[in-house]
């Protein structure tokens, strides 16, 4: 699933609440620190609901400064 806007509001609900569903989640967001908090608090939704298989996809390198 991509989520344009993942890394806060609405859009941050949304992923935590498919991670915690053991779905795929795919977020594009404007700033990398979002991401990395954003892609945090899937991981710990998807702990939270028993998911155990966790994927992190680093993206290419030089696209996200930090």
């Amino acid at each position: 699933m991509l989520i344009a806007g993942g890394t806060n509001g609405f859009g941050l609900v949304l992923a935590k609440l498919l991670s915690r569903f053991g779905a795929s989640v795919m977020i594009v967001g404007r700033s990398a620190q979002g991401l990395r908090d954003a892609l945090a608090d899937c991981e710990i939704a998807a702990q939270a609901g028993g998911v155990v298989k966790q994927h992190r996809a680093g993206a290419p390198r030089g696209s996200i400064p930090g």
